[in-house]
C-alpha cells in the first residue's frame, strides 16, 4: 500500500464529516447506541476483514471511537482513507442523517478525485481500485 501526501489527507478528511488525524492516522468518534454499535462493528468488520485491514474499535459510555492507524510505523494509505468513507456509509445508514446536510453530503464525497490525485503523485503506477 502507498502512503498519501498532506494535502491528499487534508482533502480527504475534509469531505469525511467527522474524522481527523493526519499522515499517521485518523479517528472518529460516533455518538450510537450500543444495538447500533453492534451492527456498526459488524459490517466493519466484514469490510476491513475483505480490505485486510484493522481498524480498532471500542465503546467508551455512549460512545464508539474508531481509530485507524498504518500498520509498522507507516503512513496513512488510500486504503485507510477507502475503509474511512466505507465505515461513514455503514454508520449513516445505520443511524440515518446526522448533520444538516445528511446523506447528500456523503453523495458528494469526491474520493475518485482523490484517487486520480494520488495516482498522479505516485506517477500512475497503482491500479484503480474499482
Amino acid at each position: 500500500m502507498s502512503t498519501l501526501n498532506d494535502e491528499i489527507v487534508r482533502e480527504a478528511l475534509a469531505q469525511l464529516d467527522g474524522w481527523q488525524g493526519d499522515r499517521r492516522g485518523i479517528h472518529r468518534t460516533l455518538e450510537i447506541t450500543d444495538s447500533e454499535h453492534a451492527e456498526l462493528t459488524e459490517r466493519i468488520k466484514v469490510v476491513a476483514d475483505a480490505m485486510r485491514l484493522r481498524p480498532d474499535l471500542h465503546r467508551a459510555g455512549d460512545h464508539t471511537e474508531i481509530d485507524l492507524d498504518p500498520v509498522d510505523g507507516d503512513l496513512l494509505s488510500t486504503a485507510q482513507i477507502a475503509l474511512a468513507a466505507r465505515i461513514e456509509a455503514a454508520y449513516r445508514s445505520i443511524a440515518g442523517p446526522t448533520s444538516p446536510a445528511g446523506p447528500e453530503r456523503l453523495a458528494q464525497l469526491r474520493l475518485p478525485r482523490i484517487w486520480q490525485r494520488w495516482r498522479r503523485h505516485a506517477g500512475g503506477s497503482v491500479a484503480d481500485p474499482n
